[in-house]
């Protein structure tokens, strides 16, 4: 959804981006973008709604600036192998991305460049910046959950997701003080951003288990109060 519009994006893997008008009625259909021979893994919005960065699971990128209607290719640093799972900052500066062997991509937003590689114990699953934009949180296929610490480009704080086999996604609340993360075995612990950062072996606050599938995905309301899995 853009940050400032009534503007819905959807973006699927045969390479079709659709711009709809929400009004909640009708939402009608405004645009239509299509990539050809590009499977899409990953789209977002820039945190001004300005440009969609829009990521596969090849080494080129795509870029649509929403004002002009301008689309851009381009290739990423050859460092990074894909851009298949990204996430912006919420200050807008960086941009971060999964690579391969725990290898965490921190770049630009504005001009792409890759500003360091971090790296982790196990693979990364998911990843998540702090409200501040001055960490990152990256859950594995292991039960560890990596902190980094942005300015300082180092590992911060570890610690174990309490009765997880193997992560796969978590989620930041607005107000920045909740951490939800959920495993491939369908379990969903609430903690507190405090104690995570307090203890190797932090107690969830809240352990949900009402899915038995897997978790994909974790999402906060804008005001913190409401998280669906």
């Amino acid at each position: 959804f853009h940050p400032k519009s009534t503007v819905g994006i959807v973006a699927g893997l045969k390479g079709l981006v659709s711009i709809f008008a929400m009004d909640g009625k009708e939402n009608k259909k405004i645009h239509n973008i299509l990539y050809e021979k590009f499977f899409i893994n990953s789209c977002r919005l820039t945190i001004d709604g300005d440009e969609l960065i829009i990521g596969g699971s090849i080494r080129d990128f795509h870029t649509y600036n929403l004002m002009t209607g301008y689309k851009q290719r381009t290739r990423l640093p050859r460092e990074i192998s894909n851009l298949k799972y990204f996430q912006l900052s919420p200050c807008g500066k960086y941009m971060c991305s999964i690579g391969k062997f725990g290898e965490i991509h921190l770049m630009h937003t504005a001009t792409k460049e890759l500003l360091c590689t971090m790296k982790q114990e196990y693979q990364s699953t998911s990843l998540q910046f702090s409200m501040d934009s001055n960490e990152i949180y990256s859950h594995s296929d292991d039960n560890e959950v990596t902190i980094f610490d942005v300015r300082t480009q180092r590992v911060k704080h570890r610690f174990i997701d309490d009765g997880c086999v193997n992560g796969t996604t978590l989620a930041i609340s607005p107000n920045g003080n909740f951490l939800a993360t959920g495993s491939r075995q369908g379990f969903v612990n609430l903690y507190n951003c405090q104690d995570v950062l307090a203890s190797k072996h932090p107690k969830p606050i809240k352990a949900i288990s009402n899915l038995t599938t897997e978790i994909t995905d974790l999402k906060f309301n804008h005001t913190s109060e409401l998280l669906a899995m």
